[in-house]
């Protein structure tokens, strides 16, 4: 393969190169694991936001402070096992994706 100069970066030539593809394919790779993040925590949020919205109602038909003592541990203990999952989750899809660059870029 003839060696590239730097007139030939941009043009359409370039871009049918494996030198180009080497180059641009992780940034794809990126985006793509950005997209399924953002995809994953607009889930996320809508889920919590769900549960929150329950919790309030919960927490407003308490009786009793012990009650709503017992709620708020309950509900923390939730949130918490929630947030935890989800950090799980988002790791595992930046993991996932890393190693996919890797294998394409080494």
């Amino acid at each position: 393969m003839a060696a590239q100069s730097c007139e030939d970066v941009g043009s359409a030539a370039f871009a049918d190169t494996p030198l180009s593809q080497w180059a641009t394919q992780p940034f794809a790779l990126w985006m793509q694991t950005c997209v399924r993040m953002q995809a994953e925590s607009i889930r996320f949020i809508g889920h919590r936001l769900a549960k929150d919205l329950s919790a309030a109602g919960r927490l407003a038909a308490c009786r009793t402070p012990l009650d709503a003592l017992e709620a708020s541990v309950g509900l923390a203990a939730d949130a918490t096992r929630d947030y935890l999952d989800e950090g799980q989750r988002l790791l595992a899809v930046a993991a996932g994706d890393f190693e996919s660059v890797l294998a394409t870029t080494l």
